[in-house]
Order: structure tokens, then sequence, then C-alpha cells
């Protein structure tokens, strides 16, 4: 009953908020955001999940963030605004990478499949939906609510491409993992992104793309860090805090920080997303 579960999280949601509770308000707001989703009232949903990603990122909760701005992200898919979708569903999945959690990035590359085939860009959906492959199961379980847009999303790319094709690339994806989807899926935010910006719809991809060698995906260095710096980095992309880094390095925090202001300069980044970026695309992130 959506009535008894509004009312239900409503209550707990403002009881967290009178206790000063921040991470709980913020959980409370995502649960009901999905009641409301579910009820299909986007605009009450969205203001709830703009709290909740407030209380999350005000106690550094990335975790639950992460999820709150997935859920942004469907709603701008039914709104059919691709762009702000695929940038909700970026920030929801580096978020998760950022804390490590794997049920997170999961959320994220699951609704990335939707986009992606939504977007026409079919090859890229069937390769990410690959990389789910060994825990797919596990997540349509934890969200059944999600499960018939995924399973949609993957029968129009499977019919678009050809059965054959689509199971190919399926394949393809399943030997790379969660690395390789995570690559895909900021590649497809990126070409959603800029198709909408350029407002030139014949930026998806028509053409069969050769189905590249999974054993031939270099490390790279190209702005020569140095082997502590990419230490660093592999450890910020794994979510770790500079306390953590110094921890598993025998560093102080102050040598960290000055590791993280060097290589940040380096590669041109702001923020640990960006560098989390960075270390995917590059060979450094570790999923």
């Amino acid at each position: 009953d959506l009535v008894e579960a509004e009312l239900a999280c409503t209550t707990c949601r403002a009881i967290a908020r009178v206790d000063g509770n921040r991470h709980m308000a913020g959980l409370g707001g995502w649960v009901l955001s999905s009641v409301l989703i579910e009820g299909r009232r986007f605009d009450e949903a969205e203001a709830v999940l703009r709290e909740a990603i407030s209380d999350n990122l005000s106690v550094r909760d990335r975790r639950s963030a992460s999820f709150c701005f997935v859920s942004r992200g469907t709603i701008s898919m039914s709104r059919n605004d691709l762009a702000a979708g695929a940038e909700q569903f970026r920030d929801g999945l580096l978020l998760a990478q950022e804390s490590s959690d794997w049920v997170g990035a999961g959320f994220g590359l699951m609704w990335f499949v939707s986009l992606a085939s939504r977007d026409g860009r079919h090859q890229h959906a069937a390769r990410i939906w690959g990389g789910l492959q060994h825990e797919a199961d596990v997540l349509l379980r934890l969200y059944p609510s999600q499960r018939r847009a995924i399973l949609r999303a993957v029968d129009v790319s499977s019919n678009a491409l050809g059965a054959e094709l689509f199971e190919r690339l399926v394949a393809h994806g399943s030997r790379l993992g969660w690395r390789e989807a995570t690559l895909e899926a900021l590649d497809v935010a990126d070409l959603v992104i800029t198709s909408a910006r350029s407002n030139d719809p014949t930026t998806a991809i028509t053409t069969v793309e050769p189905i590249p060698d999974p054993t031939s995906s270099p490390v790279g260095n190209p702005d020569r860090l140095s082997p502590r710096e990419v230490d660093v980095l592999r450890l910020i992309a794994q979510g770790c805090t500079n306390h953590q880094i110094g921890e598993q390095l025998y560093i102080s925090n102050g040598t960290v920080e000055r590791h993280v202001a060097n290589l940040y300069r380096k590669i041109g980044a702001r923020r640990r997303a960006e560098a989390t970026v960075y270390a995917l695309r590059n060979g450094f992130g570790s999923t």
C-alpha cells in the first residue's frame, strides 16, 4: 500500500530530522522517494531526493548519496531528458565507486544499460550488461521495482542488434568485468551529454564496432605520475580517505595531502570523482 508506505517513510524521516540525524534523514528520503516514484509523483520525489543528497553529503555518506543520484536519473529518464539522466547516473556511479560499494555501482550500471538502449547505443548496452552478468540476478532481486525497465532495455538492444551479435557483446563484457563496464558507462554518459549539447542526434552509434581483444588493455601513465602518486591514485579510486591512504602507505596525512595535490595538478582533476575517472580510464582503478 503506497499510502501506508509513504506515511511510514515520512514519519521516520521527520523523527530523524528532529533528532538531528542527517544520515537517517537522507536514507529515509531515498526510501520515501522510491515510494513517490512508484506512484509516478516525480516532482515530489525529486524535491525529496535533493534534500536527501544534501543530508547525505553533509555527513559524508557517499554511498546513500549515490543511490539518490541514480534515482534522480530515473526521474529524468521518465521525462525523456536523457542528458540530465546521464549526468545523474554518472555522479551516482562515481560516488559508489568512491565508497567501494558494489551494490550501488551495480544499481548505477543497470540504469546505464537502460540509458544506452534508450539512446540507441545498443552495443554499449550489451557490453555493460555483460559486465553485470555474474551479479545481475542478485541485483534484480534487490531492486524488483527496477527489474521490468532493465529487462525491457535488454530486450530492445538484443532485438536491435540481433541475438547473435548481442550475445557476443555480452560475452565480451562478461570477460572484462566491472572495470570495463564502468568505462563503457562513463563513455555512454559523455556521448549522451555531448549529443544533447550539440543537438545532433546522429551521434548515436548505428554501425557495428569490432569486438576488441580482452587481453589488450595496457596500463598507461600519460602524465608521468611518480610511483607513490600512482599508489595514492589507486587508493583514491578504491574510495579511501586521506587518513586511510596514510595508514596503508605508512605516511603522514600531510604527505598524503601533498601527493594528492601534486597528482591532481598533473592529471587536471579538481575532486576525487574526477581522479577516479582518470584512474579507471588509465588502468589504475580497482572495481
